[in-house]
């Protein structure tokens, strides 16, 4: 007993090692193995690897509705026109891949000292790509069309395009939205205070987080009323595209408790990161009408991006990305432990395309004597902040 007495450390209060000089954390009793100083009961450890599935939620992506319906017999002017009584929204209006989705987190660190005072650590995660997407076709009962506000002097107020109606137009509307979500850290990680099975840890490093999203409408339309202008079997198809990347770089700062007991332990983290957000936006569309027995004839521009619109923009912002975990570890070996934890993460001064669409339209722009009236539509930076959370299931390894 008294040569095992003699390797441990004093039960006096002893403090631990720490990052801070000076500190009364900062000194190590004279002659004892720093490798015998075992926070977490576990056997002595350097590199930590773990691996985690990842069940997330990412804030859905809001439009203004972007496709109506109405019963057929409604009157062509109201048809399909918000605020109608007869007026139904079939797709936009609200959040679009608001469904879970699966992703994985990978993380790798190295402790520089036996003691596990100073250290460093890297994260990947990943979500998979995930999207939304809607089709409707009608021979013209139901009605289909694609609302908007009309700013054309003369012609003000809410309005529709017809995409299928009764004896004037049979078609079909597609759309589809994606998103994708990744970010990768670097971070030092240091001892600010240990007791016991107690921890805290000091974290600082940088960040980066990608979101990646695009939204696309397109209508295809064919005349077969033989009352109008348009030829029978005239065929227009029509698409709006729009896409937003953010992309952050910042510095962050954080804290992570852990404490212990018996085989099971608790993690606690918080952390802030504060930087630059990069955000590209890009609309483009276009129409392409072919009239039986002649060329089809392209332009750019669709119904909702037009040349008032129609480009790519970017903007450099200051945001802030503030972090909180919680983790739940089983310790089924002495350096294997199965994790399942929750993380809630916001991202402010984001752009999403959803938020970039202009529906208030001046149509006379489409015609050979060119714009009158207000240039709409027009391109203004909406931001919006990005929630994201989720559960995670994952093993960790110990080295």
């Amino acid at each position: 007993m008294a040569a095992e007495e003699s390797i441990l450390p004093s039960p006096s209060p002893s403090p631990f090692a720490g990052p801070l000089a000076g500190s009364p954390f900062s000194m190590m009793s004279p002659g004892v193995d720093p490798r015998m100083f075992i926070v977490d009961g576990s056997e002595a450890w350097r590199i930590w690897m773990r691996g985690e599935y990842l069940m997330w939620w990412v804030e859905g992506m809001d439009t203004p509705a972007l496709v109506t319906s109405s019963p057929a017999g409604t009157n062509r002017d109201v048809a399909g026109v918000l605020g109608q009584p007869t007026t139904s929204i079939l797709y936009g209006g609200d959040g679009l891949i608001d469904t879970m989705r699966p992703g994985g987190r990978f993380t790798a660190g190295y402790w520089f000292d036996w003691a596990r005072f100073h250290g460093v650590e890297a994260t990947f995660l990943g979500l998979l790509s995930r999207d939304s997407s809607f089709q409707a076709q009608s021979s013209g009962d139901p009605i289909l069309a694609r609302p908007f506000t009309n700013v054309e002097p003369g012609f003000e107020g809410a309005d529709a395009e017809l995409v299928a109606f009764p004896g004037l137009l049979t078609g079909r509307i597609e759309s589809q939205a994606e998103s994708s979500l990744l970010g990768i850290e670097v971070l030092y990680r240091g001892g600010w205070w240990q007791v016991g099975n107690r921890n805290f840890d000091f974290l600082a490093g940088w960040r980066y987080l990608s979101l990646d999203e695009s939204l696309r409408i397109r209508d295809f339309k064919t005349s077969i009323s033989t009352d109008t202008l348009v030829p029978v079997g005239t065929t227009i198809d029509e698409l709006d595209s729009f896409s937003a990347k953010n992309d952050f770089n910042g510095a962050e700062l954080g804290m992570l408790a852990h404490t212990r007991r018996n085989n099971w332990s608790l993690e606690v983290l918080g952390k802030l990161a504060f930087g630059n957000t990069r955000s590209r936006v890009a609309i483009d569309g276009t129409t392409t009408i072919t009239v039986p027995g002649e060329p089809a004839s392209t332009t750019a521009a669709g119904l909702l991006a037009q040349e008032t619109n129609i480009g790519t923009y970017q903007r450099d912002v200051f945001s802030v990305v503030p972090e909180f975990g919680l983790n739940l570890a089983y310790h089924m070996t002495p350096n294997v432990q199965a994790r399942v934890g929750y993380t809630f993460i916001y991202w402010n001064r984001v752009a999403r395309p959803g938020d970039q669409i202009d529906t208030l339209l001046n149509l006379s722009q489409l015609e050979p004597t060119g714009l009158v009236g207000p240039a709409r539509p027009a391109f203004s930076w909406v931001e919006s902040g990005l929630w994201i959370q989720g559960i995670s299931l994952g093993l960790e390894g110990r080295f």
